[in-house]
């Protein structure tokens, strides 16, 4: 003797029940195996469902579901192979310890003169972990200053 839920109230209703003590309805067996098409469980509602799966019973998918899942599995799949080709890294892309270095040490070496510092805020760029005390954002006209001395410098 099981218990399963009537398909028309949810009550729990036992199997060798002759009707459901509270609707009436007929007794629920096992579905175990049995299933149903996408066009029979659209007349059944929510609960009826739900006790027709707990039961056992097994409510197909539609075309349209299948192909839904399809398309979907087929973007994904192309979609991580796309993603993996494009990450393959060659050794030329690849910079060796000693330009790596090179780099961070101008880097350095840069961060120490103040007004490079201050033509990066001028760029958007932020090089402060904290900003200091009195700081103020940079005017237009100090960042064409900073930009012709700069470049003459460097030239």
């Amino acid at each position: 003797m099981a218990l399963l839920e009537c398909f028309e109230c949810g009550k729990k209703v036992s199997t060798e029940a002759t009707a459901c003590p509270k609707c009436g309805a007929p007794p629920p067996k096992s579905r175990k195996g049995e299933s149903i098409t996408p066009a029979q469980s659209a007349s059944m509602t929510y609960k009826q469902r739900r006790a027709f799966q707990k039961a056992g019973g097994k409510i197909l998918l539609s075309k349209a579901q299948k192909f839904s899942f399809i398309v979907i599995g087929f973007f994904m799949f192309f979609g991580l192979v796309k993603c993996n080709a494009t990450n393959d890294v060659t050794s030329e892309s690849v910079a060796s310890a000693d330009q790596v270095q090179k780099a961070l040490q101008q880097l350095d070496n840069a961060m120490k003169d103040p007004r490079k510092i201050r033509l990066l805020e001028c760029e958007g760029i932020n090089p402060w972990k904290t900003k200091p005390n009195g700081w103020t954002k940079p005017t237009k006209n100090e960042c064409a200053e900073l930009n012709k001395i700069l470049e003459s410098e460097t030239k």
